[in-house]
C-alpha cells in the first residue's frame, strides 16, 4: 500500500529537507562523458536561449520538475519541484523558487547569484557553468555543473 504525504506542515524545517533534497539529487546524478558540441556560435544560442524553459528529470523513482526562464537582460528566475519515493511513501516537496544571474561564455551558461527566500539551501557565492551541446528553438540539450545530461523544452511546465 502507497501513502502520499504532503509536506505543508507548520514547523516544518524546509531549510535541513531542501538541504537534503539537493544532496540526494546530487548523490544520484552520474557523470557522464562530454558529448559532442553543436556547430552554433554564441550569437545563436544567445538569441535563442531567453524565455521559459522546462525539464522533467528521474532518478530511479525520483522526480525533480524544473522550469526556468532566461531574461535577456542576464537575469533568470524558476523553481524545482520534487517527488521523491521510499519504502512505498512519496514526499512531495513544495515548490523551491529561485532568482539567478547569467552570463553565456561560449557554449557555457555560467550561472551565478543563486537566491531562494523559500530555502537557504542555494548560495549566493556558487557558480555554475552548464555547457550547451544543443539548443533550437523548442529543444535546450545541455550537460550541467556535475556532467549530466539534461534536456530542457521550451514553454511553461504543464
Amino acid at each position: 500500500m502507497r501513502y502520499c504525504v504532503l509536506l505543508m506542515m507548520s514547523g516544518f524545517n524546509y531549510r535541513v529537507f531542501g538541504g537534503l533534497m539537493w544532496l540526494i539529487v546530487m548523490l544520484l546524478s552520474s557523470c557522464h562523458p562530454a558529448s559532442k558540441l553543436s556547430n552554433q556560435t554564441e550569437t545563436e544560442i544567445r538569441k535563442l536561449l531567453p524565455g521559459t524553459w522546462h525539464s522533467v528529470d528521474k532518478f530511479g523513482s525520483d522526480v525533480v520538475h524544473s522550469e526556468k526562464t532566461f531574461f535577456e537582460n542576464g537575469t533568470a528566475k524558476g523553481y524545482l519541484l520534487a517527488r521523491v519515493k521510499s519504502s512505498g511513501v512519496s514526499i512531495y516537496v513544495p515548490p523551491i523558487y529561485f532568482t539567478s544571474r547569467w552570463e553565456l561564455e561560449g557554449h557555457n551558461i555560467k550561472i551565478y547569484d543563486m537566491r531562494s527566500i523559500d530555502s537557504d539551501y542555494l548560495d549566493p557565492a556558487e557558480v555554475h557553468r552548464d555547457r550547451v551541446n544543443s539548443i533550437t528553438r523548442e529543444r535546450i540539450e545541455y550537460r550541467d555543473f556535475s556532467g549530466r545530461k539534461i534536456v530542457y523544452l521550451r514553454g511553461p511546465l504543464r
